[in-house]
């Protein structure tokens, strides 16, 4: 176990999002304790964030870390010498006024902002990215005068950043704002405190609620990663994961395709269909994966590889792909237990009948440490699927470009692809809009009766 947790500490901290990640966590805990070591040491993480950010094409948080190297500075006077006489600036309330100012500043700067961006540069999320950056541009300033709303503004601006790099996959950060969100609340009754004034009862009892749902959520995705529903299908699909740069499969990657070539043996699948592109090592995932299922004797005829994806939306999508050329419909999901339930549901999202077959091989589920780490990574990840789906954001591009987004036809296609079917009822939107616009229930649109109706819409 301390072989795999060096090799993802070596991996994930040694890097600039590590170094950013450290820095992040130790200036927000000395300024929760006002303490001015803050404002240098911020210095050096918000040089570092720059740089991530940057890489990641957020364009507006980029610019925004040049502001706040300058806030720093800033900042770190204000503390020193704006108060009574030149001395220490003590906590404060901001005025009423001011306050009514900078939420006004915030809703129309972020709507002209976001429209900037929108248009002229190719910056991924343009509304949320400059609603984001402004209130972080306020809070930073009240933080700097040591106004006690700044921490408020922080519990909103964390929860959007939170949102923000989950959707680019840069999930290490994003950890990192979900321990400073936790920071930015006890800093708030740390400073409330300081002012005389008692925790109000709501605070506590939201955070206990959303601690409680966290974990629920933890817990079910382990109770789902567990259930196997073994079934005899067309195929077994196989999510990709790292592989070295000489092609040699990661530790995870091998355990899926261990327990996938046992149940391509057994015959329960006529092929297997290896997913992934291009990782961070150089090597493409499923091409990888392929080798190594002919080495272990199963016929090349039998493995299948689409070599563009990148998530596991893109698995799911492309996979599907190669199963419609050759007219498969079913599929088992082998993939690791934490993530066994998000792809089988991204699988059926897609109009796919899959089943979960999760490997218990791989080393986010023997040991215990990795377990909890992926275990709740993918409790964000979840999160982030969940809101795609409410919103209605095709987070990989063309995925549900058929499908018809009206709102009664939204609801629809979430019933369908809920129960492992077609949401396209033969790809025709008026076949939606007949499901739809027949008076069903949610309770009322089971397997046969949209069968039924996709049934008469073909007549």
């Amino acid at each position: 176990m301390l072989s795999y947790l060096a090799s993802w500490i070596a991996t994930s901290f040694f890097n600039l999002e590590g170094l950013a990640f450290f820095l992040g966590l130790i200036s927000v805990w000395l300024t929760v304790r006002q303490n001015l070591w803050c404002w240098p040491i911020g210095l050096v993480q918000v040089a570092l964030t720059f740089v991530v950010v940057l890489r990641a094409d957020l364009l507006a948080d980029a610019a925004l870390q040049v502001f706040f190297f300058v806030i720093q500075i800033y900042g770190w006077y204000q503390w020193k010498h704006g108060g009574r006489g030149g001395g220490e600036l003590e906590v404060s309330r901001a005025p009423r006024k001011l306050l009514l100012a900078l939420l006004c500043l915030i809703a129309v700067g972020g709507a002209g902002l976001g429209a900037l961006l929108d248009r002229s540069t190719r910056a991924a999320l343009p509304y949320l990215d400059a609603t984001q950056a402004l209130m972080s541009v306020v809070a930073q300033w009240m933080l700097a005068r040591k106004y006690l709303e700044n921490w408020q503004l922080w519990i909103a601006v964390n929860v959007m950043t939170i949102l923000l790099y989950v959707k680019k996959s840069l999930y290490l950060l994003a950890f990192q704002y979900g321990i400073f969100l936790v920071m930015a609340l006890a800093g708030y009754l740390a400073w409330k405190r300081s002012l005389g004034e008692g925790t109000p009862r709501w605070l506590g009892r939201t955070v206990l609620a959303g601690l409680a749902a966290f974990l629920w959520l933890a817990g079910w995705i382990t109770l789902a990663g567990m259930k196997t529903d073994l079934h005899q299908v067309d195929c077994i699909i196989v999510p990709g994961a790292r592989v070295g740069a000489d092609g040699t499969l990661g530790h995870s990657l091998e355990g899926r395709m261990k327990h996938a070539v046992r149940l391509y043996r057994e015959g329960w699948a006529r092929a297997l269909i290896m997913t992934g592109g291009q990782g961070d090592s150089g090597a493409i995932e499923s091409e990888s994966a392929r080798r190594w299922a002919i080495e272990q004797g199963i016929p090349a005829q039998a493995c299948y590889v689409e070599t563009r994806s990148h998530n596991t939306l893109e698995n799911m999508l492309y996979a599907r792909e190669v199963m419609r050329e050759q007219g498969w419909r079913s599929c088992l999901v082998t993939t690791d237990p934490f993530h066994t339930a998000r792809a089988v549901a991204m699988a059926r999202q897609l109009g796919l009948v899959a089943y979960p077959a999760p490997s218990f091989e791989g080393p986010s589920w023997k040991h215990p440490a990795l377990f909890t780490f992926y275990t709740l990574r993918e409790c964000f990840s979840w999160i982030k699927y969940s809101s795609e789906r409410l919103l209605w954001i095709d987070p990989a591009p063309g995925a549900f470009y058929d499908l018809w987004k009206g709102p009664a036809g939204a609801i629809v296609v979430g019933i369908l692809a809920d129960q492992g079917l077609d949401p396209q009822l033969g790809g025709q939107v008026r076949g939606l809009a007949r499901v739809a616009g027949a008076g069903l229930e949610d309770g009322e649109v089971g397997e046969h009766g949209a069968r039924d109706l996709a049934r008469a819409d073909r007549r």
